[in-house]
């Protein structure tokens, strides 16, 4: 680093804070998912343990073959299956042609119609 600029010493500093809080963020938001997929894969005596167990010691599937085979696992399965496959067809036959015409044509009012929808859509932005 004897021979490195300011400007590139600042740059190399830059990538790694900005990688540094990339990694926190993805760790911030896989981390409820990476508990919730090892917790179903303890034994129920690793449930309540305290302190918790972080990775099983005897990993099962004993809870999945107990939920498709004796439970309604797969009812339910294609239930949430049917629901989030006709709400994404709905969803998709209302805003494309929306969409498209916003995009396409113009009409009275449309610069003030597509600012409510850009002010419409920043709280969802910000919140993720």
């Amino acid at each position: 680093m004897i021979g490195l600029s300011k400007y590139r010493l600042r740059w190399y500093v830059g990538m790694f804070l900005t990688y540094a809080g990339i990694a926190a963020a993805l760790i911030f938001f896989l981390f409820p998912f990476i508990w919730i997929v090892t917790t179903s894969l303890k034994g129920n005596e690793d449930y309540f343990t305290f302190p918790p167990v972080w990775i099983p010691t005897e990993p099962s599937l004993a809870h999945y073959e107990r939920l498709f085979t004796h439970g309604n696992g797969w009812l339910y399965f294609k239930n949430s299956l049917a629901i989030s496959s006709l709400s994404m067809v709905a969803a998709l036959a209302f805003s494309v042609p929306t969409a498209y015409s916003i995009a396409r044509f113009r009409f009275g009012g449309s610069l003030f119609s597509n600012f409510l929808l850009l002010l419409r859509t920043m709280p969802a932005i910000a919140l993720v």
